[in-house]
């Protein structure tokens, strides 16, 4: 079968089976290794979009396969690819050295077949990642779907007026580098599935491939579901990529734009068809304002809500929000991202006013009103 894209996860360190190297950051929440195998949510909603339009596209999750085995032959894998196009996520920054390394690879047995990058550190270091001889194209900005279904259809007309029409493309020609404004921002988020589950599922039997779309190791043992529920961000916190500050230098994002909560109950709907496996609400729903919670968790209490689910808090919830929470689900749990246990760090970042008094109180409000379980996300290195 030859795809129209296929789409490659890496490993962090690519030689991570060979060498005794640090790896990077180690989560107990990310249902992740430190080879960061989960894959970012954006990959699905890529592939659902163009798969509307006809196009095949396959997710292969390179990390996790050479997880499951240690004898994976990647390059073996990479050589029986038929693909018009490769596209490689290098969204956290931990997998600097696997995407760069995996896209050399691709180029190794596919020299005429363009490689494209996209993420938020795609977007943030393009100008360096575009003087790769094995990288032709980067596609900037939060929200690419489209994007890429532009450049695609370019691609195969082999339209050779070059690629200045496509907003937020870094592209090349000739020795020469081409920086395309961002332009496309979209203020709606609710055309796009994030994540596609549909199109993971339906990729499973059209392929004919369990272990490639798998979003990481012990997946099935322990599956976790995850929703996006925003783009751009509210707060400013000083050590965020994804901060309101951050959003609007790199992505053009200059404000937040959050799914509608009827695609929300749709999400859930039909996550609940295949799994009981949790789901997790990424980003804090309150950013969008009491209305929205409102809408959100009256359509919630309609439904015959049978997963837990895991609410992102960016900040302090009083004890009306968990009281609102355990009148409209089942089960829920929290995780509460403080990122340091120190009060002045907290303060300087912008978590306030999360001092460790008011994280007690409503820890306490949490267990009150029968929140299953708690997480405190914590960072360690701060400069």
């Amino acid at each position: 079968m030859i795809y129209d894209l296929v789409l490659l996860h890496p490993p962090t360190v690519y030689d991570f089976r060979k060498e005794m190297l640090f790896t990077g950051p180690i989560s107990d929440v990310v249902p992740s290794s430190p080879v960061f195998e989960m894959y970012p949510v954006g990959l699905t909603s890529i592939g659902d979009y163009l798969e509307r339009f006809g196009l095949k596209v396959k997710i292969i999750n390179i990390a996790n396969r050479m997880l499951l085995n240690p004898n994976f032959d990647v390059e073996k894998k990479i050589k029986n690819i038929k693909a018009k196009a490769f596209g490689i996520d290098l969204h956290w920054l931990p997998h600097a050295h696997g995407s760069v390394e995996l896209a050399k690879i691709v180029k190794k047995y596919h020299p005429e077949t363009p490689v494209m990058f996209g993420g938020l550190s795609s977007t943030y270091f393009h100008k360096e990642l575009i003087e790769y001889p094995w990288i032709d194209f980067i596609v900037r900005g939060d929200t690419t779907e489209k994007l890429i279904l532009m450049l695609l259809n370019k691609l195969e007309k082999k339209d050779v007026t070059g690629f200045a029409d496509i907003p937020n493309l870094t592209w090349k020609r000739n020795n020469q580098y081409f920086y395309n404004e961002i332009t496309y921002v979209p203020d709606s988020l609710d055309e796009f599935n994030l994540p596609g589950y549909r199109y993971i599922i339906g990729s499973v039997f059209k392929y004919f491939n369990l272990l490639d779309p798998l979003p990481y190791k012990g997946w099935l043992r322990y599956p976790n579901t995850a929703i996006l529920t925003s783009k751009g961000c509210n707060y400013n916190c000083l050590i965020c990529g994804g901060s309101r500050d951050a959003y609007e230098l790199n992505c053009n994002r200059k404000k937040l734009v959050m799914r509608s909560p009827q695609k929300m109950l749709e999400d859930i709907a039909l996550i609940q068809r295949f799994t009981r496996a949790p789901i997790f609400l990424l980003n804090d729903i309150r950013q969008g304002g009491k209305e929205y919670v409102d809408e959100f968790l009256d359509g919630l209490s309609k439904m015959k809500l049978k997963n837990e689910l895991v609410f992102e808090l960016f900040n302090y919830a009083d004890e009306r929000f968990f009281e609102r929470l355990n009148k409209a689900i089942p089960k829920y749990s929290i995780e509460l991202t403080l990122e340091s246990a120190d009060e002045d760090i907290r303060k300087y970042n912008g978590k306030l006013p999360c001092t460790n008094a008011k994280v007690i109180e409503m820890l306490q409000f949490a267990l009150k009103q029968g929140c299953a379980k708690v997480d405190l996300f914590f960072h360690d290195g701060y400069p």
